[in-house]
């Protein structure tokens, strides 16, 4: 069942403003930026928080919030005004994490992304997948141990995510200016549906041995799930 405590819209706006602001003025922030002393800015608003607490979530062994919280802040720490506003902001964060969580773990649904949208010229809504795909692709690697990470399923179901992030310098983008309009909706469609696939395989599956990585030939299916050959997808 689904926890039934969900952030209102005002609360995930609160959030969202914080994880921007980090209780700094915008004159603070420039400051800081033009000294070079931000280096990881770590997670910068509400959507890329929540693909961060899906990965998080997602772990096979629990990550407990004083490991991921600093992941969060990066190297800008929060600055809050008082003891009721940490509190505040905390409870925000955690109950943020326990509604993903219970999204991932609940069987009525599978897990949707929180991915934001913007509006174009034409007046259509696109979404905005980067933001999201940098935090879960952040709290992955971030949380998941070196021999998870080299098993070759999780790797194709990574495929997607990492594909909107600068990992691969943005490689859907990329696929999209090419032309190839298929394989960066197939992309789209897969980002929404593998984090709980990706969920469902860490958890839920049994401890098993790293798959045997193969070598995968220029013209067999590439591992993305495109439908395309290697050579004209991934390959390069």
């Amino acid at each position: 069942m689904l926890i039934d405590k969900q952030l209102t819209q005002e609360e995930l706006e609160t959030l969202h403003e914080f994880l921007i602001y980090r209780g700094y003025s915008e004159e603070e922030l420039l400051k800081m930026e033009e000294k070079g002393t931000i280096g990881d800015e770590g997670i910068f608003e509400i959507n890329g928080l929540d693909g961060f607490l899906a990965a998080i979530c997602s772990c096979p062994t629990m990550v407990p919030p004083s490991r991921w919280i600093p992941m969060v802040w990066g190297d800008l720490e929060p600055q809050y005004e008082s003891q009721e506003s940490a509190t505040e902001i905390m409870g925000l964060l955690m109950r943020f994490y326990n509604e993903v969580n219970e999204m991932l773990r609940s069987d009525q649904a599978p897990y949707s992304p929180y991915i934001g949208q913007r509006e174009t010229v034409d007046g259509e809504y696109v979404d905005i997948l980067d933001e999201w795909c940098h935090g879960y692709i952040r709290g992955i690697y971030l949380t998941l141990t070196k021999t998870e990470l080299n098993d070759e399923a999780l790797q194709k179901m990574l495929v997607p995510m990492a594909a909107f992030t600068e990992y691969t310098d943005y490689e859907a983008h990329k696929r999209k200016e090419a032309g190839d309009e298929d394989v960066f909706e197939h992309f789209k469609e897969l980002v929404k549906i593998n984090p709980q696939r990706i969920y469902d395989y860490l958890v839920y599956q049994p401890a098993q041995q790293p798959t045997t990585r193969q070598k995968i030939g220029r013209n067999d299916p590439c591992p993305c799930g495109s439908g395309k050959k290697y050579k004209k997808c991934c390959l390069h």
